[in-house]
Protein backbone atom coordinates (compact mmCIF):
# COMPACT_ATOMS: atom_id res chain seq x y z
CA UNK A 1 0.00 0.00 0.00
CA UNK A 2 1.13 3.47 -1.00
CA UNK A 3 1.92 5.86 1.98
CA UNK A 4 -0.70 8.54 2.20
CA UNK A 5 -0.08 12.27 2.63
CA UNK A 6 0.80 12.92 6.06
CA UNK A 7 -2.02 11.16 7.77
CA UNK A 8 -0.78 12.58 10.71
CA UNK A 9 0.70 10.91 13.94
CA UNK A 10 0.39 8.40 15.97
CA UNK A 11 2.47 6.91 19.62
CA UNK A 12 2.55 3.41 20.01
CA UNK A 13 2.93 1.69 23.48
CA UNK A 14 5.41 -1.33 23.37
CA UNK A 15 6.63 -0.58 20.27
CA UNK A 16 9.82 -2.44 20.52
CA UNK A 17 9.22 -5.50 19.29
CA UNK A 18 6.01 -8.06 18.45
CA UNK A 19 2.42 -6.50 17.25
CA UNK A 20 4.05 -3.09 18.42
CA UNK A 21 7.13 -3.25 16.20
CA UNK A 22 5.15 -4.39 13.57
CA UNK A 23 2.32 -1.66 13.52
CA UNK A 24 5.38 0.64 13.59
CA UNK A 25 6.45 -0.41 11.00
CA UNK A 26 3.69 -0.50 9.31
CA UNK A 27 2.25 2.72 10.41
CA UNK A 28 5.51 4.34 8.66
CA UNK A 29 5.38 2.81 5.80
CA UNK A 30 1.59 3.96 5.39
CA UNK A 31 2.81 7.71 5.74
CA UNK A 32 1.69 8.11 9.32
CA UNK A 33 4.52 9.83 11.57
CA UNK A 34 4.85 7.09 14.16
CA UNK A 35 6.40 8.19 17.74
CA UNK A 36 7.58 4.49 19.03
CA UNK A 37 7.67 3.93 22.77
CA UNK A 38 9.07 1.35 24.98
CA UNK A 39 10.97 0.99 28.04
CA UNK A 40 13.70 2.91 29.09
CA UNK A 41 16.71 0.61 27.87
CA UNK A 42 15.07 -1.54 25.27
CA UNK A 43 16.34 0.80 22.48
CA UNK A 44 13.52 2.29 21.20
CA UNK A 45 15.41 4.59 19.21
CA UNK A 46 17.12 1.64 17.00
CA UNK A 47 14.06 0.81 16.08
CA UNK A 48 13.02 4.48 15.20
CA UNK A 49 16.06 4.06 12.74
CA UNK A 50 14.90 0.91 10.84
CA UNK A 51 11.69 3.63 9.54
CA UNK A 52 11.92 6.58 7.53
CA UNK A 53 12.59 9.83 8.83
CA UNK A 54 8.96 10.71 9.51
CA UNK A 55 9.82 8.26 12.52
CA UNK A 56 10.59 9.28 16.33
CA UNK A 57 11.04 7.03 19.68
CA UNK A 58 10.09 8.25 23.26
CA UNK A 59 11.23 6.07 26.46
CA UNK A 60 7.69 5.37 28.61
CA UNK A 61 7.06 2.58 30.85
CA UNK A 62 3.26 2.50 31.57
CA UNK A 63 3.45 1.47 35.21
CA UNK A 64 5.28 4.76 35.94
CA UNK A 65 3.73 8.27 36.20
CA UNK A 66 6.51 10.60 35.94
CA UNK A 67 7.37 8.44 32.96
CA UNK A 68 4.28 8.56 31.34
CA UNK A 69 3.97 12.42 31.99
CA UNK A 70 7.45 12.96 30.30
CA UNK A 71 6.47 10.85 27.46
CA UNK A 72 3.09 13.29 27.09
CA UNK A 73 5.58 16.64 27.22
CA UNK A 74 7.63 14.47 24.77
CA UNK A 75 4.95 13.75 22.29
CA UNK A 76 3.62 17.73 22.20
CA UNK A 77 6.93 18.55 21.24
CA UNK A 78 7.39 15.63 18.65
CA UNK A 79 4.02 17.01 17.17
CA UNK A 80 4.87 20.54 17.28
CA UNK A 81 1.08 21.25 19.06
CA UNK A 82 -0.52 19.56 16.44
CA UNK A 83 -1.77 16.56 18.58
CA UNK A 84 -2.66 12.89 17.34
CA UNK A 85 -4.27 10.56 14.96
CA UNK A 86 -3.86 8.15 16.95
CA UNK A 87 -2.98 6.17 20.50
CA UNK A 88 -2.32 2.54 20.09
CA UNK A 89 -2.18 1.16 23.62
CA UNK A 90 -0.11 -2.21 22.89
CA UNK A 91 2.24 -2.73 25.64
CA UNK A 92 1.67 -6.03 27.75
CA UNK A 93 2.74 -8.74 29.30
CA UNK A 94 1.23 -12.30 30.26
CA UNK A 95 1.31 -13.70 33.82
CA UNK A 96 -0.11 -17.75 33.59
CA UNK A 97 -0.34 -20.27 36.27
CA UNK A 98 -3.53 -20.93 38.43
CA UNK A 99 -5.17 -18.41 40.13
CA UNK A 100 -5.43 -19.93 43.32
CA UNK A 101 -1.37 -20.42 43.69
CA UNK A 102 -0.51 -16.74 41.60
CA UNK A 103 1.63 -14.39 43.98
CA UNK A 104 -0.93 -11.58 44.44
CA UNK A 105 2.00 -9.28 43.36
CA UNK A 106 2.45 -11.03 40.49
CA UNK A 107 -1.33 -10.50 39.61
CA UNK A 108 -1.04 -6.48 40.54
CA UNK A 109 1.61 -6.05 38.66
CA UNK A 110 -0.40 -8.16 35.23
CA UNK A 111 -3.24 -5.40 35.52
CA UNK A 112 -0.91 -2.89 36.02
CA UNK A 113 0.85 -3.19 32.97
CA UNK A 114 -2.23 -4.40 30.85
CA UNK A 115 -4.88 -2.56 32.35
CA UNK A 116 -4.19 0.65 34.54
CA UNK A 117 -1.06 1.41 32.01
CA UNK A 118 -3.17 1.76 29.03
CA UNK A 119 -5.59 4.08 31.15
CA UNK A 120 -3.10 6.06 32.75
CA UNK A 121 -1.12 6.69 29.10
CA UNK A 122 -5.20 7.36 27.13
CA UNK A 123 -5.95 10.18 29.91
CA UNK A 124 -2.20 11.81 29.53
CA UNK A 125 -2.34 11.60 25.99
CA UNK A 126 -6.04 13.23 25.84
CA UNK A 127 -5.44 16.60 25.58
CA UNK A 128 -2.86 15.67 22.65
CA UNK A 129 -6.15 13.07 20.59
CA UNK A 130 -8.92 16.23 21.10
CA UNK A 131 -6.48 18.82 19.10
CA UNK A 132 -5.09 16.02 16.65
CA UNK A 133 -8.75 14.89 16.15
CA UNK A 134 -7.38 11.05 17.47
CA UNK A 135 -8.45 7.55 18.04
CA UNK A 136 -7.55 5.42 20.34
CA UNK A 137 -7.12 1.54 19.72
CA UNK A 138 -6.71 -0.68 22.70
CA UNK A 139 -4.60 -3.47 22.04
CA UNK A 140 -6.57 -6.66 24.10
CA UNK A 141 -6.73 -10.12 23.34
CA UNK A 142 -9.25 -12.80 22.38
CA UNK A 143 -8.55 -14.13 25.88
CA UNK A 144 -10.57 -10.38 26.63
CA UNK A 145 -13.92 -11.90 25.28
CA UNK A 146 -13.54 -15.65 26.46
CA UNK A 147 -11.49 -16.72 29.49
CA UNK A 148 -9.27 -19.65 29.89
CA UNK A 149 -8.23 -21.79 32.64
CA UNK A 150 -4.25 -20.87 34.53
CA UNK A 151 -3.98 -17.90 32.36
CA UNK A 152 -7.09 -15.92 34.54
CA UNK A 153 -4.71 -13.16 35.50
CA UNK A 154 -4.14 -12.52 31.66
CA UNK A 155 -7.46 -13.09 30.90
CA UNK A 156 -8.74 -10.78 33.60
CA UNK A 157 -7.04 -8.14 32.89
CA UNK A 158 -8.06 -8.32 29.00
CA UNK A 159 -11.77 -8.54 30.28
CA UNK A 160 -10.81 -5.06 32.32
CA UNK A 161 -9.45 -3.40 29.94
CA UNK A 162 -12.66 -3.90 26.87
CA UNK A 163 -14.83 -2.59 29.68
CA UNK A 164 -12.57 0.19 30.05
CA UNK A 165 -12.74 0.58 26.11
CA UNK A 166 -16.36 0.30 26.25
CA UNK A 167 -16.99 3.35 28.97
CA UNK A 168 -14.60 5.60 27.43
CA UNK A 169 -16.15 4.91 23.73
CA UNK A 170 -19.38 6.69 25.21
CA UNK A 171 -18.04 9.43 27.43
CA UNK A 172 -15.57 10.38 24.73
CA UNK A 173 -18.02 10.53 21.86
CA UNK A 174 -18.77 14.20 22.43
CA UNK A 175 -15.23 15.15 21.11
CA UNK A 176 -15.67 12.62 18.50
CA UNK A 177 -12.75 10.39 19.64
CA UNK A 178 -13.84 7.07 18.40
CA UNK A 179 -11.82 4.02 20.78
CA UNK A 180 -11.50 0.54 19.46
CA UNK A 181 -10.10 -2.51 20.61
CA UNK A 182 -8.11 -4.73 18.67
CA UNK A 183 -8.80 -8.98 19.80
CA UNK A 184 -5.75 -11.18 18.28
CA UNK A 185 -5.97 -15.17 18.41
CA UNK A 186 -2.60 -16.64 18.49
CA UNK A 187 0.42 -14.58 17.43
CA UNK A 188 3.62 -15.14 17.20
CA UNK A 189 5.35 -12.93 19.69
CA UNK A 190 7.54 -12.86 22.55
CA UNK A 191 5.16 -12.43 24.90
CA UNK A 192 5.07 -16.68 24.89
CA UNK A 193 8.90 -16.84 26.06
CA UNK A 194 8.65 -14.12 28.64
CA UNK A 195 5.35 -16.10 30.37
CA UNK A 196 6.90 -19.63 29.82
CA UNK A 197 9.77 -17.96 32.48
CA UNK A 198 7.29 -16.71 34.88
CA UNK A 199 5.52 -19.72 34.84
CA UNK A 200 8.98 -21.58 35.41
CA UNK A 201 9.69 -19.13 38.53
CA UNK A 202 5.80 -19.75 40.09
CA UNK A 203 6.25 -23.54 39.74
CA UNK A 204 10.06 -23.71 41.60
CA UNK A 205 8.46 -21.14 44.07
CA UNK A 206 4.97 -23.20 45.17
CA UNK A 207 4.83 -25.45 48.20
CA UNK A 208 4.78 -29.37 47.85
CA UNK A 209 0.77 -29.54 48.13
CA UNK A 210 0.28 -26.96 45.75
CA UNK A 211 2.57 -28.37 42.80
CA UNK A 212 1.15 -31.40 43.67
CA UNK A 213 -1.92 -30.42 42.72
CA UNK A 214 -0.85 -28.82 39.42
CA UNK A 215 1.94 -30.59 38.52
CA UNK A 216 0.13 -32.32 35.31
CA UNK A 217 -0.29 -28.20 34.26
CA UNK A 218 3.28 -27.34 34.82
CA UNK A 219 4.36 -30.46 32.85
CA UNK A 220 2.63 -29.76 29.78
CA UNK A 221 2.82 -25.92 29.80
CA UNK A 222 6.22 -25.86 27.87
CA UNK A 223 4.63 -27.89 25.54
CA UNK A 224 1.24 -26.08 24.71
CA UNK A 225 3.31 -23.09 24.48
CA UNK A 226 5.23 -24.52 21.54
CA UNK A 227 2.44 -25.82 19.89
CA UNK A 228 0.51 -22.55 20.13
CA UNK A 229 3.96 -20.58 18.44
CA UNK A 230 3.79 -23.15 15.79
CA UNK A 231 0.05 -22.33 15.00
CA UNK A 232 0.14 -18.67 15.52
CA UNK A 233 0.22 -15.85 13.01
CA UNK A 234 2.34 -12.98 12.10
CA UNK A 235 2.35 -9.90 13.78
CA UNK A 236 1.71 -8.07 10.70
CA UNK A 237 -1.89 -9.36 10.51
CA UNK A 238 -2.67 -7.81 13.52
CA UNK A 239 -0.45 -4.52 12.49
CA UNK A 240 -2.90 -4.40 9.26
CA UNK A 241 -6.11 -4.51 11.35
CA UNK A 242 -4.67 -1.17 13.03
CA UNK A 243 -4.21 0.87 10.41
CA UNK A 244 -7.63 -0.65 8.90
CA UNK A 245 -9.08 0.56 12.44
CA UNK A 246 -7.12 4.10 12.19
CA UNK A 247 -7.96 4.99 8.76
CA UNK A 248 -11.60 3.95 9.31
CA UNK A 249 -14.38 6.45 8.69
CA UNK A 250 -16.35 4.96 10.98
CA UNK A 251 -14.27 2.51 13.13
CA UNK A 252 -15.92 -0.64 14.76
CA UNK A 253 -15.84 -0.99 18.72
CA UNK A 254 -13.86 -4.22 18.12
CA UNK A 255 -12.05 -6.13 16.02
CA UNK A 256 -11.07 -9.84 16.31
CA UNK A 257 -7.93 -10.87 13.92
CA UNK A 258 -7.03 -14.22 13.02
CA UNK A 259 -9.49 -17.21 12.10
CA UNK A 260 -9.08 -18.56 15.65
CA UNK A 261 -10.45 -15.55 17.28
CA UNK A 262 -13.27 -14.97 14.80
CA UNK A 263 -14.15 -18.84 15.25
CA UNK A 264 -14.60 -18.90 19.67
CA UNK A 265 -15.91 -15.26 19.54
CA UNK A 266 -18.55 -16.73 17.86
CA UNK A 267 -19.01 -20.44 19.43
CA UNK A 268 -19.29 -18.39 22.89
CA UNK A 269 -21.97 -16.27 21.21
CA UNK A 270 -24.03 -19.61 19.88
CA UNK A 271 -22.89 -22.22 22.18
CA UNK A 272 -22.61 -19.99 25.59
CA UNK A 273 -20.15 -20.23 27.94
CA UNK A 274 -20.67 -23.77 29.55
CA UNK A 275 -19.96 -25.31 26.05
CA UNK A 276 -17.31 -22.79 25.57
CA UNK A 277 -15.30 -23.35 28.51
CA UNK A 278 -15.06 -27.36 27.51
CA UNK A 279 -14.04 -26.54 23.94
CA UNK A 280 -11.34 -24.53 25.46
CA UNK A 281 -10.28 -27.24 27.84
CA UNK A 282 -10.11 -29.75 24.90
CA UNK A 283 -8.04 -27.52 23.03
CA UNK A 284 -5.58 -26.22 25.47
CA UNK A 285 -5.39 -30.54 26.32
CA UNK A 286 -6.36 -29.64 30.19
CA UNK A 287 -5.90 -32.52 32.57
CA UNK A 288 -9.14 -34.72 32.34
CA UNK A 289 -10.10 -33.93 35.80
CA UNK A 290 -11.16 -30.42 34.58
CA UNK A 291 -13.20 -31.49 31.91
CA UNK A 292 -14.72 -34.74 33.52
CA UNK A 293 -18.10 -35.48 32.70
CA UNK A 294 -18.11 -34.66 28.91
CA UNK A 295 -19.57 -31.43 27.36
CA UNK A 296 -22.26 -29.37 29.19
CA UNK A 297 -25.47 -28.59 27.42
CA UNK A 298 -25.86 -24.76 26.23
CA UNK A 299 -26.44 -22.13 28.76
Amino acid sequence: MEASADPGFVLITGARSGIGRASALHLDQLGYRVIATDLPGTDADGLAREGSERMSALDLDVTDADSIAAAAEGAAEITSGRGLRGLVNNAGIAVGGPLEALPLDDVRLQFEVNTFGPLAVTQAMLPALRTGGGHVVNVTSLAGRIGAPFVGAYSGSKHALEGLSAALRVELRPWGIPVSTIEPGFMRTSIYNASQLRFERLRKSLPPDALRDYEEVFERQAEDLRQIERRALSPKRVAKVIAKALGANRPRARYPVGPDARLLVALHTVLGPRAQEWLGMVGMRAPKRWRKGGPPPPA
